[in-house]
Parts: C-alpha cells; structure tokens; sequence
C-alpha cells in the first residue's frame, strides 16, 4: 500500500478505475431532474392545465380594449337583439 499525499491522485486512479472497479458515470442534475419528472404523470397532468390557461388568456390582453369599447357604446353581450 502506497502513501497517498492529500489533493493527489494515484498512478492507478488516472486511467477511470480505482482498486480495479470500473468508474459509473454520474448524471447531471438537470438530466436526473428530468428523468424523474418524466415519470410523475400528475406533475405533468397539472403542467398541461397551467400551459392550457396560460395559453388560453394570452389573447384577453388584445381584445380586452375592443370590449371595453363596445362597453362604452352601449353594446350587449347578449346574443338577443
């Protein structure tokens, strides 16, 4: 057994494997994130409503100031005349 100083690596670690075990390679944080969100199906069920009323009230702002118009000039919003 060789002494090891601190910080340095062993002549046996620089090839990926150390005492003969294979190095696994790790996942980054963003792709475990994904993978486990890709999984929860009630996570992305209320997704799917979020996006749908986002999408949804994204024309409210353009027409918002067409209404109020038709407001002021006395329009119904009935549909009876």
């Amino acid at each position: 057994m060789r002494a090891v100083t601190a910080g340095a690596v062993p002549d046996d670690a620089a090839d990926g494997t150390l005492d003969g075990a294979p190095a696994t390679r790790v996942r980054g944080y963003w792709r475990s994130v994904l993978r486990r969100l890709g999984r929860d199906w009630v996570t992305l069920g209320f997704g799917a409503v979020v996006l749908a009323i986002l999408l949804l009230v994204q024309p409210a702002g353009r027409t918002a100031p067409i209404w109020a118009y038709l407001m002021r000039q006395g329009a119904s919003l009935s549909w009876s005349t």
